[in-house]
């Protein structure tokens, strides 16, 4: 069994890299702490702070502010997300579940410190990301950046990030191309990558079609949706599957996907692969299928629509649907038995009074939960409660969340693992209990880094 399992049942998890060319930090899992090596200095003089930025890459000189001073006081976190537009009823409800985490973290992490939340809409569109990205850190003077949703918005705040050395931890995405620690280092993602969702996808195709099959891939015209084209183009090699139709979806389209089903299903393809923006779309090409008569041997689609709130609104249309879970939704039937969802969805109820609940609220509330663990374990490091020492951490950590499907585990470790999550469970729509049936999980720890990422 690997790591990412196994860590479940461990009480501590302590993991050490080393790396001859920057006599790496040690550093701790699971909360513990995130160590730099000769923290009292070093024959040639190195602090714990300037050998940690080492590691990862970074100049200190060229910070504009010292990334290395405490925090003290409120400190402010900037976040990006879409409040209104085509993709909002999808993405707006992360922000009662970010509002609730910030508020109740804050009364129980035992930091020393308080942290207060500003986000501003992009609309889901990355150029408004960037200007959003550009005011919180410059006119808000915001400390970190947090939540931004989406590989092209991640894309653009990264730059600015890596200018204005403000973490943005982390971000809310799934493509390779973001995930890219030797050009930015201040940017860490969270959330399942798109290439570990194709994997999945291709496992469990091995599995049930041995002999091959036909395959309709259909995609978002967006960063993420090239990220699932990448991934799906790289793992059919040397396979019997054969890509038969490619389509692609605007993200902002409202309308229903008529012409690409038709042209899928055309194409004599017995297995679609779909990966559409997160929202409406989800219960719009399932109906689509259904409605030309088409019934694929296998139908797997993106795990942006895995919360039962998207799927639903498809019916009995969504029978047999597969995707790869990985958020603890709270209309699960297994919600009201899972002690840590509960104490989640407590939480939000307490500081969010009244607002709807869904995935996207836990989703937003595990966002900002992995990056209080990033200053919990910063706090009791010898780089201290700091910008460099929660980025740090955040390249460092382990821990179990229960905003996550039991056996998932948020686990990097740089430079030898970037990838956050490796792990997802195949699962299929059950229409008429409304819920997802758990098939399988798999796991492919340690065996992502530089595919769901950009090679080091």
């Amino acid at each position: 069994m690997s790591k990412k399992l196994v860590v479940r049942a461990l009480a501590t998890l302590a993991v050490v890299t080393t790396t001859a060319a920057c006599s790496s930090p040690s550093s701790g899992g699971g909360g513990g702490k995130s160590t730099p090596a000769g923290t009292s200095g070093t024959s040639s003089g190195q602090s714990a702070a300037q050998k940690a930025a080492a590691e990862l890459g970074i100049d200190l000189s060229k910070c504009p502010t010292d990334i290395t001073k405490p925090l003290s006081g409120t400190v402010k976190i900037g976040g990006t997300l879409a409040l209104t537009g085509p993709v909002a009823p999808a993405l707006a409800p992360l922000l009662v579940g970010e509002k609730a985490a910030v508020d109740d973290l804050n009364a129980t992490s035992g930091l020393p410190v308080k942290f207060s939340l500003t986000v501003k809409d992009d609309q889901f569109a990355p150029d408004k990301t960037a200007v959003a990205a550009q005011e919180l850190m410059q006119s808000d003077k915001v400390d970190f950046m947090s939540g931004t949703v989406g590989t092209a918005n991640v894309a653009a705040v990264e730059p600015l990030a890596q200018k204005y050395c403000v973490p943005l931890i982390p971000g809310n995405a799934g493509g390779a191309s973001v995930d890219n620690p030797k050009k930015y280092p201040f940017t860490t993602l969270w959330g399942s990558p798109s290439y570990v969702d194709v994997k999945g996808w291709f496992q469990y195709l091995q599995e049930k079609f041995p002999n091959g099959a036909k395959v309709a891939l259909m995609t978002a015209n967006t960063d993420s949706g090239l990220n699932y084209l990448a991934a799906a183009n790289d793992l059919s090699k040397g396979t019997k599957f054969q890509i038969v139709s490619k389509t692609t979806l605007d993200a902002t389209d409202t309308n229903a996907p008529s012409s690409q089903v038709t042209t899928m299903k055309a194409s004599g393809a017995n297995v679609l692969l779909a990966s559409v923006s997160p929202g409406p779309q989800c219960a719009s090409l399932v109906n689509e299928v259904a409605q030309h008569g088409w019934k694929p041997d296998a139908f797997l689609i993106t795990n942006s629509c895995s919360t039962l709130a998207l799927m639903k609104p498809a019916g009995a249309a969504a029978q047999g649907v597969m995707t790869n879970l990985w958020l603890n939704d709270p209309s699960s039937a297994s919600a009201a038995s899972d002690a840590g969802l509960q104490k989640i969805l407590a939480a939000i109820k307490k500081y969010q009074p009244g607002q709807p609940i869904n995935g996207s609220t836990v989703s937003g509330y595990s966002v900002m939960q992995v990056f209080f663990k990033a200053a919990q374990q910063a706090a009791q490091s010898n780089l201290g409660l700091s910008r460099l020492g929660i980025l740090y951490a955040a390249w460092h950590m382990t821990f179990q969340t229960a905003a996550w499907v039991p056996g998932l585990v948020y686990s990097m470790d740089f430079p030898n693992d970037v990838v956050n999550l490796e792990a997802e469970q195949l699962s299929s729509f059950d229409a008429k209990a409304g819920q997802w049936e758990k098939i399988k999980i798999y796991d492919f720890n340690g065996q992502t880094t530089g595919k769901a990422s950009v090679p080091s």
